[in-house]
């Protein structure tokens, strides 16, 4: 039996259990009210506690597969390469240090082909004192007038001395930037941030120099036009004005400079070669600096 309290008349009364969770009647007023529903409790079991999975690790990316080069129509073939920053930086230490070698070399020979009798460089250049075969000196140059071209030939050491001082400097320049910029920059730290532009500058001026010298011969090949030319004034003398004996005269002494094959040699035009480099990789390395983090330019051959 339920004992519960009438909402209606307010009296403790007793119902039947069977009335639970349904609707009766008071025995006292006969009013019906809601009769509660049976209370059955239940075990609350505490719930138990997973180890929580570790996040699910990433695969590792793959390597990036570079898409397939589409060849334009008519081409089946491709060729190229990548141009290395790092490789072009080393190109004026290495370029430059090559032209110094080449200095000891000779630049002017004569002839050009067979027994040299006379060679001059740039380091003899400067003294006016080529070098001299005695053994065919009097027999392929035995037409020319006196005195010998060892003693015709004048000294250039106001053009020379200065391009190899002005070289010397670029190299050492060049080769410190490239192995131990940081000491360097702590002897000389005012200049040193503005040491690309330097080494163009030095490297431009030699080259310049260089140029002056080649465009007004050097000083054996003017002792050998000299004497070229003395061997046939008196014959310009005896012509007078008239203008086609002087240009009969011009062809013979023309023909008798070629004769004796004077000519400038590989190494000359070699270091012409690498003067002509070095302003062009410094200013690829420029170029490649101002690129930032885009990847390397290459260049392509399709065919």
């Amino acid at each position: 039996m339920l004992k519960l309290l009438c909402p209606h008349c307010y009296k403790s009364v007793t119902i039947p259990e069977t009335a639970a969770g349904t609707d009766a009647p008071c025995p006292s007023c006969g009013q019906s009210f809601p009769i509660p529903a049976k209370y059955n409790p239940a075990v609350d079991v505490a719930p138990v506690s997973l180890p929580v999975p570790p996040p699910p690790v990433d695969p590792p990316p793959a390597p990036a597969v570079p898409e397939p080069q589409t060849l334009p129509a008519g081409y089946q073939h491709s060729r190229g390469f990548t141009i290395s920053p790092a490789a072009v930086a080393w190109i004026p230490a290495v370029a430059l240090t090559a032209i110094l070698l080449l200095t000891f070399f000779p630049w002017v020979e004569l002839p050009a082909r067979g027994p040299s009798v006379y060679t001059q460089g740039a380091w003899r250049s400067i003294n006016g004192r080529p070098t001299r075969d005695f053994q065919f000196e009097d027999t392929i140059l035995k037409d020319l007038p006196p005195p010998s071209l060892y003693d015709r030939t004048p000294s250039d050491w106001y053009v020379m001395l200065p391009y190899l001082l002005v070289l010397l400097l670029a190299v050492a320049i060049a080769w410190a930037d490239r192995l131990d910029a940081a000491a360097v920059e702590r002897l000389i730290p005012m200049l040193w941030p503005f040491r690309h532009g330097l080494l163009a500058g030095l490297a431009g001026a030699a080259f310049l120099l260089l140029c002056i010298e080649a465009a007004r011969g050097f000083g054996l090949e003017r002792a050998l036009t000299a004497a070229v030319s003395e061997k046939f004034a008196e014959q310009r003398e005896k012509a007078g004005s008239v203008v086609g004996e002087q240009k009969k005269i011009d062809f013979h002494e023309s023909q008798e400079l070629a004769k004796y094959g004077m000519d400038r040699t590989t190494a000359f035009c070699l270091a012409m070669g690498l003067h002509l480099l070095v302003p062009l990789a410094m200013l690829a390395r420029i170029g490649l600096n101002r690129r930032g983090n885009k990847p390397p330019p290459r260049i392509a051959i399709q065919y």
